[in-house]
């Protein structure tokens, strides 16, 4: 199955792809492939806070833990946004209110 897209496909196709950057690109994990001077892809995630109702949480104190050791702590905006939190790596995000 392709992470990404959610495609299914027999195993016995990816096998039969020409390369190893080949199979990690029909598998969705192109992105963690170094090789031969492609770019690395960047990941970029942002949330947006509701309330039970499903009304935006503006100006709500947020921090996030990126997994890494590193904090991001900001205000939410007037529709219920946090920053970007863009990185080079797959990490596990959590998010904590104030």
């Amino acid at each position: 199955m392709n992470v990404e897209t959610g495609e299914f496909f027999p195993f016995e196709r990816v096998r039969k792809l020409k390369s190893g950057y080949a199979m990690a690109e029909a598998l969705g994990y192109e992105w963690a492939c170094n090789c031969r001077g492609r770019p690395q892809k960047r990941f970029d995630e942002q949330f947006r806070l509701k309330d039970r109702n499903g009304r935006a949480l503006a100006n709500v104190r947020y921090r996030i833990d990126t997994g890494e050791g590193k904090f991001i702590t900001g205000t939410t905006d007037a529709v219920g946004r946090t920053l970007h939190v863009r990185s080079y790596v797959a990490s596990g995000l959590k998010i904590y209110t104030s």
